[in-house]
């Protein structure tokens, strides 16, 4: 929480949780970001849910907005490029703003509709970074 929103400062960040984890749910992904304050504002403010789709199938949620991108994927425990391969692939290359149409599957966000305010597009390097900056970060802490 106190690293947290320098880093978003100066890199774009996802966070993704599989809806299935018990042990790093998406309840406290979700209440971590809620409670974050980066940027100068609390929680996502404008960024809508978009429903995406894998190979026309439902593959989760996406949220991004400031520099934060959120993914909540449908199916998915605590090890999610293994439960959810192609969606693990997708997210990261979306993330990364690789085309994913050159992709040899087809995926799609859309906006859902109902309560969840328009707005909220990708945020990017400012102009004149030659180099784009990404973090990946797992909230997960484990005892042993």
């Amino acid at each position: 929480m106190t690293l947290l929103p320098e880093i978003l400062e100066k890199a774009n960040v996802l966070l993704f949780s599989g809806d299935q984890d018990l042990i790093c749910n998406h309840i406290g992904t979700e209440y971590l970001i809620a409670n974050l304050t980066w940027h100068g504002k609390q929680g996502f403010q404008n960024a809508p849910k978009l429903r995406w789709t894998v190979d026309n199938t439902p593959a989760g949620v996406w949220r991004e907005e400031r520099n934060m991108t959120y993914v909540q994927l449908y199916n998915a425990s605590h090890m999610v490029p293994y439960d959810v391969p192609l969606a693990a692939l997708d997210m990261m290359n979306r993330f990364m703003g690789l085309d994913p149409k050159l992709q040899s599957f087809t995926s799609n966000l859309e906006t859902i509709t109902g309560d969840v305010p328009p707005g909220g597009q990708r945020v990017d390097m400012p102009n004149g970074s030659s180099v784009r900056k990404y973090v990946f970060i797992s909230f997960c802490k484990k005892r042993f």
